[in-house]
């Protein structure tokens, strides 16, 4: 396996940079070396970054499955169908979880009781197997 840069590539889109940024960048920053990116940041960049990250967070809202999430999708599907790329969703706020990550665990952030422990539990899975973390373990 080859080295990675980053432990963690936090994907999300434009309108949760603040939340990003701030809450989940403080928690985790001192456990785990963090990249980001939005849609704004373009393809290429993403790609680039998700290649030398561990794993992705994927932070899903709605606003991420109007913007970011399509982009993604067709970007990187194939790395996830494959194996290639890990995967943890982390709902922030109540929608639709996309079919095709249905299989994935999902970290839910959705109400006020914020699962840090749950989530740095994930994180740590994650970044030590080598295959995607799905409901079955």
């Amino acid at each position: 396996m080859k080295n990675m840069e980053y432990d963690v590539f936090v994907y999300h889109s434009s309108e949760e940079d603040r939340w990003v940024n701030g809450q989940l960048r403080t928690k985790l920053d001192t456990k785990f070396k963090v990249s980001g990116g939005t849609e704004k940041h373009g393809k290429d960049l993403i790609k680039e970054n998700i290649e030398r990250s561990r794993l992705v967070l994927l932070i899903i809202t709605p606003g991420f499955l109007n913007s970011a999430w399509d982009l993604f999708f067709k970007e990187h599907y194939k790395m996830i169908a494959l194996g290639t790329t890990r995967v943890i969703p982390l709902m922030l706020i109540q929608c639709q979880m996309p079919q095709v990550i249905l299989h994935l665990n999902y970290v839910d952030f959705t109400s006020d009781d914020k699962n840090w422990r749950n989530l740095e539990k994930q994180l740590f899975m994650g970044c030590k197997k080598s295959a995607i973390i799905t409901k079955d373990g």
